[in-house]
């Protein structure tokens, strides 16, 4: 169906289905909190979105899933094909309304809102045959929404829901290859940085909570991580940053307070190593402010996604300094 740059259909219901090509010219997306469930996926080419400021990379067969609340943006997928499927909340909770048993199927938290739940965004991967079939289906989806016909309205809702179940397929797999590399040590150790990284929480705080000296538990986190504990705090904390930027006109002293920061200083230098911008300056390039889009020559500085957790840059001794 990719007959030009880019292949769009609409459906009054909230659905939309398009196809980008290699090379397309139609790029220019402008960073926006998105109110709808989206799935970016690949199946051409390589190449990397920004998601909440945070750079993911994608090759074949991969998709991002994202709830409501996230920031997306297309940058250097210039070589790589891609579909783009967005449904709104509506939309989303008819079609489960539509196949009983169909919302089970997902793991907790993945349909509820971007800043509601735990879960958050993921990126998944299909096997070859199950990605091969995933396109097939997109493109089935994108006709029966451009050429409207006899039944295209039941043809259409189902395909959307035979492409819920592939996600809720591949997302199950996926959480329980997640869950059976992970302690439950470790994983209560993310839960109570999920419920307590607004408060000017430490690895002390942490490690208390899950019954474990400070030593143990960041010695348990990095060998099945890779990561520090306290860099899970900073990239949970400059993930809600960046919705709190993009989604409120609260000032950076404010929002400094929201996560957990006393000193808005330490947050301004943290934010900066993560993102590449002070914060205000972020939110400007994110909004399109004309004079901060010309003077930037070079992408900010950010690390790669993990599967739960954004990367962070590491602080001092965790042990003695609040994250």
């Amino acid at each position: 169906m990719d007959s030009g740059d880019v292949n769009l259909a609409k459906v009054p219901p909230g659905v939309t289905v398009a196809r980008h090509s290699p090379h397309s010219a139609c790029r220019s997306t402008v960073a926006g909190l998105d109110p709808r469930f989206s799935v970016i996926y690949v199946d051409a080419g390589c190449g990397s979105c920004r998601v909440n400021g945070a750079t993911v990379h994608l090759a074949p067969g991969e998709l991002i899933w994202l709830p409501p609340g996230f920031v997306w943006e297309p940058i250097r997928l210039a070589d790589a094909g891609y579909w783009h499927l967005s449904c709104s909340p509506e939309a989303l909770a008819g079609a489960m309304a539509a196949a009983a048993g169909l919302e089970r199927l997902f793991p907790s938290g993945m349909l509820s809102a971007g800043r509601e739940t735990s879960v958050s965004w993921r990126k998944f991967r299909f096997a070859p045959n199950d990605g091969m079939l995933w396109g097939l289906r997109l493109e089935r989806l994108a006709h029966e929404l451009a050429h409207p016909r006899l039944g295209g309205a039941v043809a259409a809702s189902a395909i959307l829901q035979l492409l819920l179940i592939d996600v809720a397929r591949v997302a199950q797999k996926a959480l329980a290859a997640t869950s059976s590399e992970r302690s439950p040590l470790v994983e209560s150790a993310a839960a109570f940085i999920e419920k307590k990284f607004t408060a000017p929480i430490s690895l002390a705080d942490v490690s208390r909570a899950v019954g474990r000296s400070p030593s143990y538990l960041t010695e348990l986190v990095r060998r099945e991580t890779g990561q520090t504990v306290l860099q899970w705090i900073i990239a949970r904390r400059m993930d809600e940053a960046c919705v709190l930027l993009l989604s409120t006109e609260l000032c950076v002293k404010d929002i400094c307070t929201k996560i957990g920061y006393d000193d808005p200083g330490h947050f301004i230098r943290q934010f900066r190593r993560a993102r590449g911008y002070t914060p205000q300056s972020w939110r400007d390039l994110q909004r399109g402010a004309p004079a901060l889009r010309a003077r930037r020559t070079l992408p900010p500085k950010i690390c790669p996604v993990p599967p739960a957790f954004v990367h962070a840059v590491a602080g001092a001794e965790e042990s003695r300094i609040v994250a």
